[in-house]
């Protein structure tokens, strides 16, 4: 074997190596040597006892395994780990240890590795299993028992017709992944391996579980050479990862005084199971999650977050906080609801902020709207906009709103812009937008005192959706210069800006009048602009949030032309 380990890109057998490392009192698998490693196995009896106890074990290498197999334990008592199964566990895993120091290029390359050569397995494993008493049942070969997923020819082969001989893997990649146990969690009801770039923060999750372990079998002997350790995460669906990362990222901050992740950071979660049909996938957790995460907890929200989490258990795992944050989807238990609180208003925009990419600006415009919206309100009425989910479920409680919108854009309190990053379209053609404004809205009707801090430090991008419709911006800023040539500022403030329901009481037949007028004199106006304008795929108009829009632009129009009569001219 080569002198220096490398990692392998493989998530069992690097999993197994971050555990070497972190028993071997070392930062990285890289600085791993076959003297540390011999150190840490010593003569095997301690893995196997730690393997033993362990109900990831089975979990990960399956019941046919020489730790696990039954034929090795006393009759009547199938459930103790026998003196035979301690002798040919050890006694492979020693040969392994053996192998890794005797490679011979006489064989391929490892498939896993690509590094090492591989070794002659049967000559490995037979010898040793026989010597323990077991039956000579003919040659041995790599399978899931002693490679998880890695299939076997018995088995396997026969839904896999192609596969024509068993894998070639070499003696460090075999004896490797027996460290698997000590690194393991559950998420979902699957195992879960962690890999990351940089690889030190999966290096470091997988040595908190080891060293999690490690602190509970030297606290819970037990009977029969010791009582049996969960696997963490058993009953738990997706909470125990945001934990563990938590976990992770206090220790960061407080021990090692980190401010800040890199920029640029990813962690992937294998989830897989190896019993019955074996099972695989990946889960990415990019940035901006750990970034959250880690934001949380400096800014001091964890027990906040905590607490969020503790009443999840029971929701779907899509509607989970960890499914929301990977998926940049809002969560429903940051807001107030009949059982819960809801988060602080820190936690609140924090996540806005940085997993949903909604600027303080709209924070704050969502705020100032509620502050408005109480303050003209009675005591009474007042009561009723702070209960939970109000503004979601009543409509004509968002007309209100919609008004209260209009009227601070007149005074020069609100404008279109703060309404589009609250209000992002969801549509362009016709236009609509998301409803998630409302929520927001909602939020701080019942936070009214709550401050908004900008998390983002300026770095988001305004996107496309959060501008307004281009179109918009032309047709009310043509039909407002005419309409002030012919009629003045007054006359426009009395029917457009305060009166346009009174005035114009079929908004749509209004509209198009107004485009038809400007289909005259200007290009771009044409019908099939119109159709994509207005209405849908069916052919119906759909102009009740396209009015609403138009408003907001005539009526900050009117406000800049007050405040600057000149300039606007």
């Amino acid at each position: 074997m080569s002198k220096n380990i490398q990692l392998t890109g493989n998530p069992f057998v690097d999993t197994g190596l971050y555990v070497l490392s972190y028993k071997a009192k070392v930062d990285d698998p890289e600085q791993l040597t076959l003297k540390k490693i011999r150190a840490v196995y010593g003569d095997g009896s301690e893995l196997a006892k730690v393997n033993a106890r362990l109900k990831s074990f089975t979990m990960v290498f399956g019941p046919n395994n020489p730790l696990s197999q039954s034929s090795f334990r006393p009759k009547g008592n199938q459930k103790i780990i026998s003196e035979k199964n301690i002798k040919a566990y050890t006694g492979v895993i020693s040969s392994f240890l053996h192998e890794m120091e005797q490679s011979s290029p006489n064989y391929p390359l490892c498939e896993i590795c690509g590094y090492e050569h591989s070794l002659n397995f049967d000559a490995a494993v037979r010898p040793v299993l026989m010597a323990a008493g077991a039956k000579d049942r003919g040659s041995k070969q790599v399978g899931r028992d002693w490679i998880p997923l890695t299939g076997s020819l018995g088995n396997d082969a026969q839904s896999l017709p192609s596969a024509s001989r068993a894998i070639s893997v070499c003696a460090k990649c075999l004896f490797a992944v027996h460290y698997m146990p000590l690194g393991m969690m559950l998420f979902d009801k699957k195992l879960v391996c962690f890999q990351s770039n940089p690889s030190r923060i999966a290096i470091e999750l997988t040595a908190e579980l080891a060293s999690e372990y490690l602190e509970i079998l030297r606290t819970k002997k037990g009977k029969s050479g010791g009582e049996k350790i969960e696997t963490k995460g058993k009953g738990d669906k997706t909470t125990v990862i945001v934990k563990h990362l938590l976990s992770w990222i206090e220790k960061r901050q407080t021990v090692m005084k980190e401010e800040d992740l890199p920029d640029s950071v990813t962690l992937y979660v294998w989830l897989f199971e190896n019993q019955k049909i074996g099972d695989c996938q990946i889960v990415e957790i990019p940035s901006d999650t750990l970034q959250f995460l880690w934001q949380a907890r400096k800014c001091g929200y964890k027990d906040d977050l905590l607490s969020i989490l503790a009443g999840e258990g029971k929701l779907p795992v899509d509607a989970q906080l960890f499914s929301c944050i990977r998926q940049s989807r809002d969560y429903l238990r940051l807001y107030p609801s009949k059982t819960i609180m809801g988060a602080s208003p820190g936690l609140f925009a924090l996540y806005h902020q940085l997993i949903l990419n909604e600027s303080a600006q709209a924070l704050k415009g969502a705020l100032s709207l509620a502050q408005a919206r109480l303050k003209e309100a009675t005591p009474k009425e007042q009561k009723n906009l702070k209960k939970a989910r109000m503004l979601e479920e009543n409509p004509d409680e968002r007309k209100r709103f919609k008004k209260l919108m209009l009227d601070l854009v007149k005074d020069g309190r609100f404008n279109p812009a703060d309404y589009h990053l609250l209000f992002p379209a969801s549509h362009f053609h016709p236009i609509k937008v998301e409803f998630r404004g409302w929520k927001t809205i909602g939020y701080y009707l019942s936070h009214p005192d709550a401050e908004v801090t900008d998390f983002s430090e300026g770095s988001q991008q305004i996107g496309e959706n959060m501008k307004p419709h281009p179109k918009i911006k032309q047709i009310t800023k043509l039909y407002f210069d005419d309409y002030l040539a012919r009629k003045g500022i007054e006359h426009f403030q009395k029917h457009v800006v305060d009166g346009f329901n009174r005035t114009y009481p079929n908004g749509l037949q209004w509209l198009r009048g107004v485009y038809l007028n400007l289909a005259k004199e200007h290009p771009g106006f044409t019908l099939e602009d119109w159709d994509e304008f207005v209405q849908d795929e069916n052919g119906q108009p759909q102009a009740s949030e396209l009015l609403f829009q138009m408003r907001l632009e005539l009526t900050n129009l009117y406000h800049e032309c007050i405040q600057n009569p000149i300039e606007s001219k």
